[in-house]
């Protein structure tokens, strides 16, 4: 669940308390070009203070589907806009979670 709506993904899961990738397709589509969640990760866990980053697909009514990052943080100085300033640094604007689909834990 993202927010109040049920996230949609073909990354196999199963849940009690805990979401566990059971099995992960390596792109989608934003817009008919690739997305590869990976890439975004990476990208993501180049700050120190982010423990750990994962990021699924979503479907999307305008782009197809949407990626959507999910961000473990060791303290409150990494926020959605510095991880937003790092990702718009190293990614292209179509890999870009956007900011209601980037959640701190």
């Amino acid at each position: 669940m993202v927010g109040s709506t049920w996230a949609t993904c073909s990354d196999a899961m199963q849940t009690e308390h805990w979401i566990s990738l059971t099995g992960r397709n390596t792109s989608s589509k934003t817009g008919g070009e690739n997305v590869y969640p990976a890439e975004i990760e990476r990208v993501l866990m180049t700050d120190p203070n982010v423990t750990d980053a994962a990021v699924i697909r979503v479907r999307d009514d305008r782009w197809g589907e949407v990626p959507v990052a999910f961000v473990s943080r060791s303290c409150d100085t990494v926020t959605q806009d510095t991880i937003m300033a790092a990702c718009r640094a190293s990614l292209a604007a179509y890999k870009l979670p956007s900011r209601n689909s980037l959640h701190c834990l």
